[in-house]
């Protein structure tokens, strides 16, 4: 119930209002608002008591009246009816490909071969089919040159005659693990036969002193007309030589280094010193690492760090070993460990031995596990052999420091007859050090052919993905930095956009427009300095300070390099 008494007066040009007097029920206009006067004694209706006010979803009472809303994704129709609005109607609801309208919402889909990233976006499927339909007639192109190579104008003879050179064309195919095997239609890095160049089977993934049957075309044609495929589903995508299919020495770096330091991670977890290993990464530049514990969505707390691009992981593996002993102490071996301090693969059989799905993300299975076990902490590893011989902290300084030389050898052409000796005597003390679940099928390609196609194919260092990947980190960085709703200001696609943006860079870096001269820095003089004078320091002041400096405040353009992110997020 409302009770007003209203003590202003109405002007007397207002109709229906006479000069400093409110008539109840009547309205007159203050201020420009309308009000209802209500004398003492009297009392509003509430309309909405009465069969909600004949609206179809909200009534909102007010003093001599009342009004209908709407749930979101309804608008009023009239003064009581809620419709569905049809959000697919309007710049097709903000999707890339196709929206479905439904009853108070919308959806975003997208078309056979694509995927939907975040809620509106859709992307080409990296499938063994889409590369097959988008880039069949390219592959047929590139079969031909490799098979009859170019033959080029280069001149005249004295006759008129047209002199001409043949040149050969050899293909190669660099890529991760995942990309490899789709394009060459086999199995991923998670099946039997988990090799993109050899017939070794998961069973055998840590025989690295073991030299296995390589694949071919004909080999793959006949495994796949026999039952037994060994993880061959599909012919290969193009006919090249398939001693040609390198795995990128960039992923390589990243995957094995990534296991180096998740095994860090793990056993500072179990130590309870993350403060130490934060502390040791601001030490070494890498001051945006963080190891803490967060939530996630099974409510349970487990540990989460900052994911490192691949410039701040080479320089936490080659600058960390001599702050090791800072960080941990020697790890005992027990079979009892932190399930924080867990990996995939590991969380992955205790789960399946449980029976449970697993979670795609780490995280999530630790979490699982966690709510599985009541809550519990820590689990008893299945097939670890309790209280043996501890794993000694100098042990892993060598193993970290050894990795660093023997990935820089392939700089060194007179190292090249040295490479896979070293990698395999690596891993085997990586294998027998640590963790034997811990081995990837990236060490056994580092074990077992790297070395042998570094032999064969000497400019590989020089070859790898890494520009590409620098390429798609500033392309995404500028895509999504800027508003690009509806298209953004231009209303024309994210591709389009960074292809024009490339196009007036390239135009403006040939002529010459817009290049301003590079300032020299210099430090200026501190009041405490003797030579202070209120100016800036001399040319061999500056050169010195820059030395000594924090390499990461005057790199500037360095901030876009390599990111291709290892966050222990994902398995070998």
């Amino acid at each position: 119930m409302t009770m007003i008494n209203y003590s202003f007066g109405c002007p007397d040009y207002i109709m229906g209002c006479m000069t400093y007097v409110d008539i109840p029920g009547e309205c007159c206009r203050h201020c420009s608002q309308y009000h209802y006067a209500i004398w003492p004694g009297y009392t509003d209706v509430n309309e909405c008591a009465d069969n909600n006010g004949g609206c179809d979803h909200f009534c909102q009472n007010s003093v001599g009246s009342y009004r209908c809303t709407c749930r979101p994704g309804y608008q009023l129709s009239g003064s009581s009816r809620c419709v569905d609005i049809n959000e697919c109607s309007t710049d097709n609801g903000g999707c890339s490909q196709i929206c479905v309208n439904t009853v108070g919402s919308y959806r975003c889909t997208c078309r056979s071969g694509y995927y939907l990233s975040g809620s509106k976006d859709c992307f080409g499927k990296e499938s063994y089919e889409e590369q097959v339909q988008s880039g069949s007639r390219v592959f047929r192109e590139m079969e031909d040159l490799q098979q009859n190579g170019l033959h080029l104008k280069v001149g005249e003879e004295e006759d008129g005659q047209d002199r001409t050179k043949h040149v050969k064309i050899n293909w190669y195919i660099l890529s991760d693990w995942k990309a490899l095997a789709e394009m060459m239609g086999l199995v991923g890095p998670t099946g039997k036969y988990f090799c993109v160049l050899c017939y070794c089977t998961k069973e055998h993934l840590s025989r690295f002193s073991q030299d296995f049957s390589l694949r071919t075309h004909d080999k793959a044609a006949q495994c796949i007309r026999d039952r037994d495929k060994r993880g061959h589903q599909k012919l290969p995508v193009m006919n090249i030589p398939w001693g040609n299919v390198i795995i990128d020495t960039l992923h390589m770096y990243l995957r094995i280094g990534g296991k180096l330091l998740t095994q860090l991670i793990g056993w500072v977890i179990d130590q309870n010193v993350p403060e130490k290993l934060e502390q040791a990464m601001r030490d070494v530049g890498v001051g945006t690492f963080y190891l803490r514990e967060e939530g996630n969505r099974q409510g349970t707390n487990t540990f989460k760090w900052k994911s490192l691009s691949a410039k701040e992981l080479k320089k936490a593996i080659k600058m960390l070993p001599d702050r090791l002993p800072d960080i941990i102490e020697n790890v005992g071996i027990t079979k009892e460990a932190k399930i924080d301090s867990l990996q995939g693969r590991t969380l992955t059989a205790i789960l399946q031995s449980k029976g449970a799905k697993v979670p795609h993300k780490v995280s999530e299975r630790k979490a699982l596990l966690k709510e599985l076990l009541g809550g519990a902490e820590r689990i008893t590893v299945p097939g670890r052999p309790g209280n043996r011989v501890q794993i000694q902290v100098a042990d892993i300084q060598e193993i970290w420091r050894e990795f660093s030389r023997i990935m820089d050898m392939p700089k060194d052409p007179r190292l090249h007859n040295n490479y896979k000796a070293a990698a395999r005597q690596w891993v085997v003390k990586f294998r027998d050090t640590t963790y034997l679940e811990d081995c990837t099928p990236y060490m056994h390609y580092f074990a077992c052919h790297a070395g042998d196609q570094l032999q064969e194919h000497p400019f590989l260092h020089y070859v790898n993905c890494e520009t590409i990947e620098k390429k798609n980190h500033v392309q995404t960085r500028r895509y999504h930095l800027a508003t690009q709703k509806g298209g953004g200001r231009n209303h024309s696609k994210w591709a389009e956009q960074l292809m024009q943006m490339e196009n007036r860079e390239t135009f403006a870096a040939i002529h010459g427009i817009g290049q301003r001269e590079k300032r020299k820095w210099t430090r200026r003089a501190q009041p405490d300095d003797p030579g202070y004078g209120g100016g800036s320091a001399s040319d061999s002041d500056s050169e010195e300070s820059m030395v000594g400096s924090n390499t990461d405040e005057l790199d500037g353009d360095d901030d876009d390099d390599d990111r291709i992110v290892y966050d222990g997020e994902e398995d070998d």
